[in-house]
This record gives structure tokens, sequence and C-alpha cells, in this order.
């Protein structure tokens, strides 16, 4: 058993005891030269440890059961980490980065896999927590790049609890706007005139890849436009209130539903909409009916589903439509309102 310190310093004290003061000042050089040629034998072998302990790893981590999947088979169980409904960008930052920070490979195949990185991205004016605007926008920033070139939803949605207003959070919409070639879906919802700014100058920006628009402007008084440029893959649009502009010749499905503005303002939108299929609208009657106008034929039409309240005649709504190939219609009145079988079938 090794010598406790206290015995071994007493037994080296014994064995210098005589020795003259000059004698002892040369035994301390020695034991100090000692010492640090001992220290550096253990560093240079800790060193070595090291090394073997890596070349360790890496013998193990090759014959791992993980490293044996295809990439393509490792890169779809990342994609996987996060449930589907909880895949938006604010809940998915954490795992994902996690992932790319296990080892080398892992990260080179997190980063070159942009199915990773597309998720639902939801803005708001909300100031994110525990960082600043800066960085976030700069992380938002390196997440869009890798998502390339795969098309994400975007939402923009204003929280009223928030103290927070869209000019505090612009260097994070100016990343979104970047990539609005590539967005696949947009959604704006209960904005109020906070947002107004930016939704004007969404006609600036590409949007070569959006097949899906929903707007719900219900808080702003009045309305304000929402006007995209060239929207050629839009084919779904899904409004509550307030003005859109966009292509509507190639729109196949089109929902007003609850629709906030006029009944006349509906007829006008759904007359541009010459492609259309799927015909969902849900408006209040006009106080008077008007005057009769030419019928125009939806050739694609398949569905049609009304759902009018008031109690005036509905058929003049009818009346501008022709739809030949209609197989579905559905129609709901929140009062009894009489018409004629045959003006009624007509279109």
């Amino acid at each position: 058993m090794a010598a406790s310190y206290r015995e071994s310093f007493l037994a080296h004290s014994a064995r210098i005891e005589g020795n003259s003061k000059s004698q002892i000042k040369h035994l301390i050089e020695e034991s100090q030269s000692k010492i640090t040629s001992l220290a550096s034998q253990i560093a240079s072998l800790t060193a070595k440890c090291e090394q073997e302990r890596v070349y360790l790893a890496a013998l193990q981590y090759s014959i791992a059961p993980i490293r044996t999947l295809p990439v393509e088979l490792l890169a779809e169980i990342f994609c996987w980490v996060e449930e589907p409904e909880r895949r938006w960008l604010n809940n998915h930052f954490k795992p994902t980065l996690r992932i790319s920070q296990v080892c080398l490979h892992w990260r080179q195949v997190a980063q070159t896999t942009p199915r990773l990185w597309t998720c639902p991205l939801l803005i708001s004016n909300r100031v994110p927590a525990k960082m600043s605007i800066h960085v976030y926008a700069k992380r938002l920033q390196a997440w869009l790049a890798r998502s390339a070139p795969l098309s994400i939803p975007v939402s923009f949605e204003t929280e009223h609890e928030s103290s927070g207003t869209w000019e505090d959070i612009s260097p994070i919409l100016e990343e979104v706007l970047k990539v609005s070639s590539r967005w696949h879906s947009f959604k704006i919802c209960d904005s109020g005139p906070l947002n107004a700014p930016f939704i004007k100058r969404l006609a600036q920006y590409p949007m070569d890849s959006l097949e899906y628009i929903l707007e719900k402007l219900d808080d702003m008084d009045p309305p304000v436009g929402v006007y995209f440029g060239s929207t050629p893959r839009l084919r779904r649009v899904h409004l509550y209130r307030g003005i859109l502009s966009a292509s509507w010749s190639v729109i196949s499905e089109l929902i007003l539903y609850p629709y906030g503005g006029s009944v006349k303002a509906a007829l006008e939108i759904v007359l541009q909409c010459p492609n259309v299929v799927d015909l969902t609208v849900d408006v209040a009657l006009w106080t008077e009916s008007p005057a009769a106008s030419a019928v125009v034929t939806f050739n694609h039409l398949r569905t049609i589903s009304l759902a009018f309240t008031g109690n005036s005649d509905f058929t003049p709504f009818l009346n501008r439509i022709s739809a030949p190939r209609l197989e579905k219609l559905s129609l709901e009145l929140d009062t009894m309102i009489p018409w004629e079988e045959a003006e009624f079938t007509a279109f």
C-alpha cells in the first residue's frame, strides 16, 4: 500500500537532515526538473490516450447498426423526430438543431435534407423570447436556406395580447419575403392595422410556387386589399373578408365562407373564376334584388355549396351562373324562401 502524504513527508525530511543549505537548494532544482519532466510525459500520454479514445469511438461507430442505414432512410427518420401536428418552425427549431449536432455524419445528412428544414412557418408580432430579433432573423435565414429548393407554408397572425409590433420584427419579415417565390401557401389571419404596411408590399414579390391563399382580415376597417403579382400555380382561395387581387382564372377551388362582404362582391369574385371546380359561398343576401345580367358559363364547375342568410330571393345569384357539368349542389337557407322550380333548375 502506498504511503500517506504525511508518512512520505516525514521519511524525506529524515533523509535530508544534516545536508547543508546549498545541497538542499541543489536537491530542490533536481526535484523541480523531475516534476517538469514527469508532467510533460503525463501530458503526452494523456494526449495519446485521447487520440486512442477517438480511434476507438470511430471503430465502434463504424460497426454500429445505425451506421449501416442508407442515408435516405436516416434522413427519413430525422424528418419524423417531431410529430406532424407539431411541425411548426417555433416548435421544430430545437429538435432539428440537436440532430445536426450529434456527430459530423448526422450533421452532413441533416444539412443536405431540405425536407427536414421545411415546416410551416408562423410569423406573428410577438418578439421572440430569449434571443434578439437579429439573432432570430439570422437563424431563420440559415433555416430557410437549408430548406431550398422546396416550397414552404407561411402564415402571418397578429397576437393582440403581445406588445410587439410588426415594425419590431421587420428583420424577420425581410428574411421571409426573400423566399416569397417558394411560398406554398399564404395564410393571414386576425390582423390589425399594424400589419397593413406589410400587406401592401406583397405585390412587389414573386409568388411562383403559391398554391393556396387563406385571407381572414376581420379586424381591418376599412378592409385592406391583399394584392399579389403573378401567381401561376394558385389553385385554392379561402376568403373571409377583405379585398384580394390574384390570378383568378387559374383557381379551381374557391371558398367564401363565412364571407363578411356583400353578396354582390361575392358574386363578382365568383364570376372572375371561369375554371373553378369546387365553389363554396356563405353570405348575406341582397336587401333588394339586383337587375338581370348576362350569364357566365363555368364548364369545369362540379360542386356548389351555398349558404344564404336573409329573406330575399337568392335566385339572382344562380341566374348569373351556368354549370353544364354540375354534379352536386348543396343549398342552405336560414328562412323559407319560395322560388320557381323551372327558374331554379335552369342553370
